[in-house]
């Protein structure tokens, strides 16, 4: 679906259609339940996190800074450059990019680490670790 505006100023009177993050608004799947039960699960091991929604679908901040979430059939990890190199490095995966906006400093966890509790657990630690590391983020 692609919501539709009035673009002010144009002069032409036409209807276009209201762009987000440079392509058509997309809509989001609602996130896969088994992977937000385990999500649920993950975060409840931690202290400090402020839990929130964010593209409809569950996630965590530590400082202000988004951590971990889930959307749609897929989970993501916030990292800073160096182990979010080595992470890829290891394990294939790609960047998190939501509605096709690549954010660079996130990655989605591969299914096969997902699937693996103990491995998936100590790379939400890691990934914990660099971010609380990071200035706080409050608005």
């Amino acid at each position: 679906m692609i919501e539709f505006s009035l673009k002010a100023g144009n002069g032409s009177g036409k209807i276009i259609p209201k762009k987000s993050w440079g392509g058509a608004m997309a809509i989001m799947k609602k996130p896969d339940q088994q992977l937000v039960d385990q999500y649920i699960e993950l975060v409840s091991t931690f202290d400090s996190l402020v839990q929130k929604k964010m593209f409809g679908c569950p996630c965590s901040f530590i400082n202000g800074n988004m951590f971990f979430g889930v959307v749609e059939d897929k989970m993501f990890l916030r990292m800073g450059s160096g182990l979010r190199s080595k992470i890829l490095a290891k394990y294939p995966g790609q960047y998190f990019a939501p509605r096709g906006r690549i954010m660079k400093e996130y990655i989605t966890i591969p299914p096969d680490v997902v699937s693996d509790r103990s491995t998936l657990l100590q790379l939400v630690k890691e990934a914990y670790e660099d971010v609380a590391a990071l200035p706080p983020k409050f608005k």
